[in-house]
């Protein structure tokens, strides 16, 4: 699973208990063509499909390059004159320069969920202020652990995730780290 499923499966709650089943939403992606913004895009789309929400885009994706100052600039327009049920980042930077953005239009940024990806510290104080939905926590320290066992575990033949409770790809090439969703439920965990 990446960590755009989870935004997919915190959006469908949140609208399901609104009865809610079609919503529209302004899409900020980072890098064209990156592996992770495709990833991050693709996934929020399906897990919001498989979790019953049809989901439409309000305007066309957003290419911010994972930039607060970017987002902030291309999403200001369309605030005030697109209609939108959420706003989906493929990062918190860029989630942030949208809950800016809707600040100085004098807009409620707790009046539609905006979620991002990756538990920044900045991402952690807008989930506990109530401007950020959620976010997903990508575990650096245990990427740089998984990728220091994983190269030991080759050097002595061992399958890459051996001695971790890490997962592999379909090759057993890819050892991944899990990805944990972020809500003001949890958000004191990841202080």
């Amino acid at each position: 699973m990446t960590s755009g499923a989870f935004q997919g499966e915190f959006l469908p709650k949140f609208f399901k208990d609104q009865g809610k089943t079609d919503i529209s939403y302004l899409m900020l992606n980072g890098i064209l063509g990156q592996t992770s913004t495709t990833n991050r895009t693709a996934s929020v789309l399906k897990a919001l499909e498989d979790n019953g929400i049809k989901a439409t885009a309000a305007a066309a994706p957003l290419a911010a390059d994972y930039d607060r100052a970017t987002a902030m600039d291309m999403i200001s327009p369309l605030l005030k004159t697109t209609k939108y049920d959420c706003i989906i980042s493929n990062n918190d930077a860029m989630a942030l320069g949208a809950v800016e953005a809707m600040q100085q239009q004098g807009l409620d940024p707790k009046s539609v969920p905006i979620v991002g990806i990756d538990a920044t510290a900045d991402g952690r104080q807008a989930i506990k202020d109530g401007t950020l939905a959620m976010t997903v926590f990508q575990d650096a320290n245990g990427q740089g652990y998984g990728a220091v066992k994983a190269a030991v575990n080759l050097i002595e033949g061992k399958a890459i995730n051996d001695g971790t409770n890490y997962e592999t790809d379909e090759t057993g090439n890819i050892c991944w780290v899990p990805f944990e969703p972020v809500t003001p439920d949890n958000v004191a965990d990841y202080e």
